[in-house]
């Protein structure tokens, strides 16, 4: 479960387990950028992937197609400064979803003991598999 806003990062009990794609290539020196596309089963996710990569070639002035239009107000971005990782048998309080809103204080998660995971600051949940191995 990643909780966004706030200067704290706890490593998990392998710092390999959530290496993905962006992770890997700045270790390696490498500048990437990832761009959430939708769900993974979602039947529209490869269309809008496929619209972002044209149109990221397009403004970078890669193809011969003219720029894209500017968006008429500036889009919103999330910047990850929490991570959690459950290292016993905890639960959730409710059925997160990707990119719900979380409140400073908010009980996120529950260690196995019953001690409460609480959201450092405001923020939103990302990436989150209910049924994901922690």
């Amino acid at each position: 479960m990643l909780c966004c806003h706030g200067p704290w990062y706890k490593k998990g009990p392998d710092d390999e387990e959530a290496t993905g794609t962006i992770e890997y290539a700045r270790r390696h020196g490498a500048i990437g950028v990832n761009i959430e596309c939708g769900q993974h089963k979602s039947a529209e996710a490869p269309d809008i992937a496929y619209r972002a990569i044209c149109n990221g070639l397009r403004y970078l002035g890669m193809t011969d197609e003219p720029k894209p239009a500017s968006p008429s107000s500036p889009p919103r971005l999330i910047t990850v400064t929490h991570v959690f990782y459950r290292d016993d048998n905890g639960n959730f309080p409710k059925a997160w979803k990707h990119l719900q809103p979380v409140s400073k204080g908010e009980v996120m998660a529950y260690y196995a003991d019953g001690r409460p995971i609480a959201a450092p600051d405001h923020g939103f949940v990302i990436s989150l598999r209910m049924t994901v191995r922690w």
